[in-house]
């Protein structure tokens, strides 16, 4: 009994530090990758996605609370990043980013159904189709 707690609290440690190795590695990737890129202001991020005919305030919302979850000082968004590629999101962050977005707005969370209604549509989840979300549930909710 016990060297199966023993054997079971070293792969524990183990794969603890698998995660904290994985998660460096892809922090590291994100940093290279961002350090190349020109800036782009938030003004100018929200004036892009603004022109497609999302609203200022939605996009806001996902620019601060998308800020928020990559935790990088002067780190440069673009509206067309993959979130996960681009941001190094991983498990459940998507879905604490877009419940953030939902109530830092007032609406009510998304739900798989809507999520798959959203996956007809876009293949790459980034602004644009985290913001189309935000427009649906907020139709939804009128």
């Amino acid at each position: 009994m016990e060297a199966a707690i023993f054997f079971g609290g070293i792969f524990i440690v183990i794969y603890l530090l698998y995660l904290n190795n994985r998660n460096e590695t892809e922090r590291k990737k994100v940093l290279d990758h961002n350090k190349n890129r020109p800036q782009l202001k938030k003004e100018a991020y929200i004036e892009q996605l603004a022109e497609k005919g999302f609203e200022k305030k939605h996009i806001e919302a996902y620019y601060d609370e998308t800020k928020k979850i990559i935790g990088i000082e002067n780190f440069t968004m673009y509206p067309e990043d993959n979130i996960y590629e681009n941001y190094c999101l991983w498990d459940l962050d998507d879905i604490d980013l877009i419940d953030n977005v939902c109530e830092k707005l007032g609406i009510r969370k998304a739900e798989q159904k809507d999520l798959d209604e959203l996956g007809k549509t876009f293949n790459t989840m980034n602004a644009e189709s985290v913001l189309t979300l935000m427009k649906m549930l907020e139709k939804k909710n009128s």
